[in-house]
């Protein structure tokens, strides 16, 4: 499998579910750690993450019994990451070679996709910590160019390298170090097929020069024609980077499944794992209902997002079932704050908050106690097949952490993380796989079992018993297509009233298209009252 730089040092896994109190424990032994003399450094997922847990520390830090509150408060620093990564690689090294004036270490706060632009030589390996809280995506991967076989070769005699997997997908190649005959290998004219590949391949190199926290990979990703491949340049955070710390730590939900800490296993370096129990929540006596949209797919297609119709179909019900028992209503998409079809009509009856799939750190939303997950994690197939050779981890392997988990996460960012409300809580799955994952969760955490029921049986069968079909081109009575105006025309009415609905009326209409296209909105609207009266 894949091979990277081993380390003898042991990595601790620190894991906790949401609320646990994971992080604010991490922060204190951080406090601990620093008026010992050694420096902390705490990796999040985000800057805004950053700023947060940065407010939390320094309030941590004026509830301690310790003297040195004020030297506490002065050592904490913030590196964040900018478009010219040796900017904020020198920024972090000015910050650890800043003189002390004191005993006390310090505490830098880091983005994680950062962690492989830094060059931790500095660090002190017998008391310095990495913290890396709440990581869960894959460091850097960068699409290259498309080649072929014979021209990756090529490309390859540049570097000393490492096949370190293989699949009916492709290939990865280790890059271990630039080779002695790199600069005749790119200069000389008896290779022109390699010098047009002369920028890709000083590219690579600099990536390699930059510092020892990433091991690079060259991907060759089967492409569609025969022979050709695209690809990828992968920097990924190295297992070698726990030689400059006395310690690394992981922190998260499930971090055991954690991309990156599955990858490191295979390295052969030995893990700790540690569990924070939460204690925190107590849902015995809390009224909690999980809804599946229905059906049983494949996990991360939420079907019902594809369809203009059947999102009316969902905000109806939802309306009509949850309206007079709920005031505030969570919604979780792919983009946070996009509105769609579904939240312009759940916004009209409730007070609406919507948030991205990837919910970690998002802990300002305990006043919501309807939570309708309509989003999904789930990677693309490319992705998957690329996630596959670098990582060597089947497609369920990964999505325990990129699908599965994050559902669990969102289940609780609602009111079910306020302790104090006692108010009927309900969540919305889109499928059964993703409603039993979550309830399995809630009984290994909780020790509660929830049933989960579905939402409406009606839609059920709407979605999943739908037959494919090819598209039907549209063309106007004297048989020419509709203009780029005509198509958006159509389209706002098919959002706003349904296509099914939509469908129907064009065909009912003498005219058809032609005189559909000629209504405004109001007639439409009066045409579609009508049309439902019959």
């Amino acid at each position: 499998m894949i091979k990277l730089t081993k380390t003898e040092k042991t990595i601790q896994l620190l894991c906790g579910t949401v609320g646990s109190g994971k992080t604010t424990l991490v922060l204190e032994k951080s406090i601990n750690l620093l008026l010992n003399g050694a420096n902390v450094v705490i990796a999040v997922h985000s800057i805004a993450t950053m700023e947060e847990k940065k407010e939390e520390l320094k309030n941590l830090i004026k509830l301690h019994t310790t003297s040195d509150k004020k030297e506490l408060l002065d050592n904490i620093y913030t590196v964040k990451s900018d478009l010219n990564s040796s900017y904020v690689s020198e920024s972090f090294k000015a910050v650890v070679k800043e003189k002390n004036h004191n005993h006390i270490g310090k505490c830098i706060f880091v983005c994680s996709a950062s962690l492989i632009k830094f060059n931790f030589e500095e660090m002190n390996k017998k008391k310095d910590i990495l913290f890396i809280d709440d990581e869960s995506n894959s460091f850097k991967t960068d699409l290259l160019a498309s080649a072929r076989g014979f021209e990756i070769d090529r490309i390859l005699k540049c570097f000393k390298y490492v096949k370190s997997n293989e699949t009916e997908h492709g290939a990865v190649f280790s890059l271990l170090k630039v080779n002695p005959a790199f600069n005749s290998a790119v200069n000389t004219d008896r290779y022109e097929l390699l010098n047009i590949f002369n920028p890709l391949i000083l590219k690579i190199k600099k990536c390699m020069n930059k510092g020892t926290s990433a091991d690079i990979q060259l991907i060759a990703l089967k492409g569609k024609v025969r022979d050709s491949y695209d690809l990828y340049l992968t920097t990924l955070l190295s297992p070698k980077i726990a030689d400059s710390f006395a310690s690394v730590v992981w922190i998260g939900d499930e971090v055991d499944n954690n991309l990156n800490v599955q990858l490191w296993k295979k390295s052969d370096i030995k893990f700790k794992r540690n569990i924070v129990k939460n204690h925190r929540y107590n849902f015995s006596n809390r009224d909690i209902s999980f809804f599946s949209i229905g059906g049983s797919t494949r996990v991360g297609t939420t079907k019902f997002t594809t369809n203009d119709a059947i999102k009316n179909d969902l905000a109806a019900i939802i309306v009509k079932k949850f309206k007079n028992q709920h005031k505030n209503c969570l919604v979780s998409l792919n983009t946070k704050n996009k509105a769609s079809t579904l939240t312009n009509k759940l916004e009209k009856h409730f007070n609406l908050n919507i948030l991205s799939t990837i919910t970690k750190g998002s802990n300002k939303y305990t006043e919501n106690t309807l939570i309708i997950c309509a989003g999904s994690n789930r990677p693309n197939d490319h992705i998957l097949k690329l996630n596959e050779l670098i990582y060597g981890l089947t497609t369920e392997e990964q999505l325990a952490q990129s699908e599965y988990n994050n559902y669990f996460q969102t289940a609780i960012r609602g009111s079910l993380r306020d302790t104090n409300n006692n108010s009927k809580a309900v969540i919305i799955f889109p499928d059964d796989k993703v409603a039993h994952y979550v309830q399995k969760r809630f009984k290994d955490e909780f020790n509660i079992f929830i049933e989960v029921e579905a939402l409406c049986a009606e839609l059920t069968s709407k979605i999943f018993n739908k037959k494919p079909g090819r598209k039907v081109r549209i063309v106007k009575k004297d048989g020419s297509s509709l203009s780029v105006n005509e198509r958006q025309r159509l389209k706002r009415r098919r959002a706003d009233f349904g296509k099914e609905k939509i469908k129907s009326l064009i065909d009912k209409i003498d005219g058809g298209i032609n005189e559909f296209l000629l209504l405004n909105k109001k007639q439409t609207m009066v045409m579609l009252k009508d049309f439902d009266q019959n």
